[in-house]
């Protein structure tokens, strides 16, 4: 997978001491039945049903005496209307706060955000994003975006990823997926990729103070297996969010048969 880039302006701060400001919702429009995302790259002997989704889209706005320098927080959601597990199990990649139901748990997350912006009287930044992606076979793998900025240089982004075996019904950790006792073999694999991703870049000088490192962070995607890494992990912050894909043909010593592509 290649991450979602997120390049956004950064505002300075010119708000006046002292006012009240409330927040200001803008929602568009919700298709009125689910709608089915994108899903894995199916096999012959691929059984299990896509996942039914439906979007969730609103923004959040400080827009009371702040000009065009206002605290906002956005939302791209997907949420898996028949799956109540999977809904908390991605709420969960953005610390939603539980109990309640997706929208009202991503509104209240909002509101919060918006109210501490005001009390700092800062134009913060805060943007939910979930995608779908092509998995393979009965994986779907749904990817978590979040960018926040609260002051500083830069925003942040981070990402967070769930291979969902369908037909198990549950999210897959690495160790679902390797063969046993074959956790080492697969990250001595893991850092060659990394050395040749290195080699691969503009000036791979820029990496030397970037050694590799394991991340629970992967995706069983239709070419390969992908390692995903947050920014300043094994780069610097100009890469965005780095991704090292590892090929099926190196890995079938390594994970099980029901996670490998049919040759």
């Amino acid at each position: 997978m290649q991450a979602l880039r997120l390049i956004l302006p950064i505002c300075a701060v010119a708000v006046l001491a002292g006012c009240e400001r409330k927040p200001e919702t803008t929602l568009e429009p919700e298709k009125a039945a689910p709608t089915t995302a994108v899903e894995a790259i199916k096999s012959p002997t691929t059984v299990a049903p896509a996942l039914t989704t439906n979007p969730i889209r609103f923004t959040l706005k400080d827009s009371t005496d702040c000009g065009d320098r206002c605290a906002s927080f956005e939302v791209e959601w997907i949420e898996f209307p028949r799956n109540a597990e999977l809904n908390s199990l991605v709420l969960d990649q953005v610390n939603a706060p539980a109990g309640l139901s997706t929208k009202a748990a991503l509104s209240k997350q909002g509101q919060d955000f918006l109210r501490d912006a005001m009390e700092a009287q800062e134009p913060w930044e805060q943007i939910f994003r979930v995608n779908v992606l092509p998995g393979l076979g009965d994986v779907s793998v749904i990817e978590v975006t979040a960018y926040s900025y609260t002051g500083g240089a830069h925003g942040m982004t981070t990402i967070s990823t769930i291979n969902y075996d369908r037909a198990n019904k549950r999210a897959l950790s690495l160790t679902d997926i390797l063969l046993p006792e074959k956790e080492s073999q697969f990250w001595q694999i893991a850092r060659r990729v990394h050395r040749e991703w290195v080699t691969q870049q503009d000036d791979p000088l820029n990496y030397e103070g970037w050694p590799f490192q394991s991340t629970s962070m992967f995706l069983l995607t239709p070419e390969g297996l992908d390692l995903q890494y947050d920014p300043y992990a094994i780069g610097p912050y100009s890469m965005g969010t780095p991704t090292i894909t590892i090929s099926y043909d190196r890995l079938r010593d390594v994970l099980k048969p029901d996670y490998l592509p049919e040759r």
